[in-house]
């Protein structure tokens, strides 16, 4: 039976996260769900849920469970990364930049969102933002191959302006 505790938390993120993992997003959902019975001012319990609600393509439920965590704690990274992916998949691309930046601006650090933002500049032409994030990406990791190619593109249209 579960009680109110830390250790108890951990296992039910921990059971949550690798049911999610695993194909299991609908019960990963009544995992956060319970979770946030016992700690409702929990924000990471709603930021998994919010990307369980991804994994089943349940965006209205997923835009909820991040906006409460960010409701919670607004400096939440993995919140903001949900909400951008979310956005990117509404095509609302703006929203989607601005979230991601937000992640990054609080500490979020992954090199695949990192190219997702490169592209999003790129995709509503803010290439000089492109520009210095491919670059950025590329002072670190010189064989990334899909960021030298978006280089290429980004700077014929950079020219091209």
């Amino acid at each position: 039976m579960l009680k109110k505790s830390p250790k108890d938390i951990n296992l039910i993120k921990t059971a949550a996260y690798y049911l999610k993992f695993i194909g299991k997003a609908e019960e990963a959902v009544q995992y956060y769900k319970k979770g946030l019975t016992f700690y409702p001012e929990n924000p990471s319990l709603y930021e998994g849920l919010g990307h369980s609600y991804l994994k089943l393509e349940q965006l209205e439920d997923a835009r909820h469970a991040f906006q409460a965590a960010l409701s919670i704690n607004d400096l939440r990274p993995q919140a903001y990364v949900g909400l951008g992916f979310l956005y990117n998949n509404s095509k609302q691309f703006l929203k989607a930049i601005e979230a991601l930046e937000k992640a990054f601006l609080y500490g979020y650090k992954s090199d695949t969102q990192s190219l997702n933002l490169c592209t999003l500049y790129h995709r509503v032409s803010q290439f000089e933002k492109a520009e210095y994030c491919l670059k950025r990406i590329l002072a670190d990791d010189p064989r990334n191959i899909y960021a030298g190619n978006l280089l290429v593109y980004t700077l014929r249209n950079l020219e091209a302006q």
